[in-house]
C-alpha cells in the first residue's frame, strides 16, 4: 500500500474533484459539497478525543494524553496533556475564513495509515497572471494527531 491512504468501515479516507488519482481510490465529488458533506465523503468526519494513558499496574501517566478517534479503539499518538485536537471541520473553516466564505473550492482532502496524519488541499479564487499566464492558486493544510507534528497551512 503504497499511497499510505487509510479507511474506515471499509471506505477508503480519500475524496477529489476532477480525474481520479494515481491509485484510483476514494470518492469522485462535484466540487459543489458542503465541507461537512466532503469530510463525510471522505470518511474523515470523525472526533479526535485524548484520554489518559495508563500502566498495566494501573499508574496513570502523568502529563501525557493518548490520541484516538472518538469510534475507535487505535492509538493514534502520545501528546502532552495539553495538546488540543485541531478537528477537521475546524480545519475547513480556517480555510474559509482566510479566503473568504463562500470563495474557498475545496480539491482533495485524505488521511494517512490510521488517520493520524489528515491533508485538505483547496483551491483559492482568482489565478495568478505571469507574463500572460494564468496559474490556479491552492492552498495545503496538514495537520497530525499522533503529536510528531502539527497543524501546517
Amino acid at each position: 500500500m503504497a499511497h499510505e491512504i487509510g479507511s474506515h468501515n471499509g471506505q477508503h479516507t480519500f475524496a477529489h474533484v476532477g480525474e481520479a488519482a494515481w491509485h484510483k481510490l476514494g470518492v469522485q465529488l462535484t466540487g459543489n459539497e458542503t465541507p461537512e458533506e466532503w469530510l463525510a465523503a471522505a470518511g474523515m468526519n470523525r472526533t479526535i478525543i485524548k484520554e489518559d494513558i495508563v500502566t498495566v499496574s494501573g499508574k496513570r501517566v502523568v502529563g501525557k494524553k493518548a490520541t484516538r478517534y472518538e469510534d475507535g479503539n487505535d492509538v493514534l499518538g502520545i501528546v502532552s496533556e495539553h495538546y488540543r485536537p485541531f478537528q477537521k471541520i475546524e480545519a475547513v473553516k480556517f480555510l474559509e475564513n482566510l479566503v473568504g466564505t463562500g470563495e474557498l473550492k475545496l480539491n482533495t482532502m485524505g488521511a494517512l495509515r490510521k488517520g493520524e496524519t489528515v491533508w485538505i488541499l483547496a483551491e483559492a479564487p482568482n489565478d495568478i497572471i505571469v507574463k500572460g499566464d494564468a496559474y490556479k492558486k491552492f492552498i495545503l493544510i496538514t495537520n497530525r494527531h499522533d503529536g510528531m507534528g502539527s497543524f501546517r497551512g
